[in-house]
This record gives C-alpha cells, sequence and structure tokens, in this order.
C-alpha cells in the first residue's frame, strides 16, 4: 500500500474520527500521518468501555496502521475495514 494511499484514506477519516470523539487536533500535529491515526484510534477507543466491541476494534485496527505505512496490508483490505466498521462507528457517534 502505498503512502499517498494511506494518506488519502487518512486525510477522509481523521477529521470525522476527532469531532466523533472529542478529540484535540492539536495532540496528533508534531506526528506522522500513520502514527497520528493509529494514536487518535487509540484516543478514541479509550473514550468508550473497556468492553465495548467498536473499542476493541478500534484498538485492533490501531496496530494495522502501522502495518498498512510499511506496505504488510493492502490498500482495498484496509479501505473495506474503514467502510465496514469505522464508518458505522462513526455514524454512530456522529448521529448521537
Amino acid at each position: 500500500m502505498s503512502d499517498t494511499t494511506l494518506d488519502a484514506l487518512i486525510a477522509d477519516y481523521m477529521p470525522r474520527l476527532i469531532d466523533a470523539f472529542g478529540l484535540f487536533p492539536d495532540s496528533y500535529e508534531d506526528m506522522s500521518t500513520a502514527e497520528a491515526f493509529e494514536r487518535a484510534l487509540e484516543d478514541a477507543a479509550e473514550t468508550l468501555g473497556e468492553d465495548d466491541v467498536d473499542s476493541e476494534n478500534l484498538i485492533h485496527e490501531a496496530g494495522n496502521v502501522t502495518k498498512a505505512a510499511r506496505g504488510d496490508l493492502t490498500g482495498e483490505r484496509y479501505r473495506m475495514w474503514m467502510r465496514q466498521t469505522l464508518d458505522p462507528i462513526l455514524a454512530a457517534r456522529e448521529a448521537a
């Protein structure tokens, strides 16, 4: 997966993630794109209960950001996770 593709995916999702979970954008300014998104997913998960399935999904996927940045995951697999798992999580938070 090229960095450009990962950067584009993150650029689409990062603002929604920050807004949906009330995170502070300044917290991620001095990080690489992938590192910032990984940290934001972890921070978002911390706002949820430990037994919340969404929390588990966010924590699990945070670890995959690093793999995606190294090219260990295909772009399609990562986009699929975002569509199938992250989109519903964000949509529920945005609707609340």
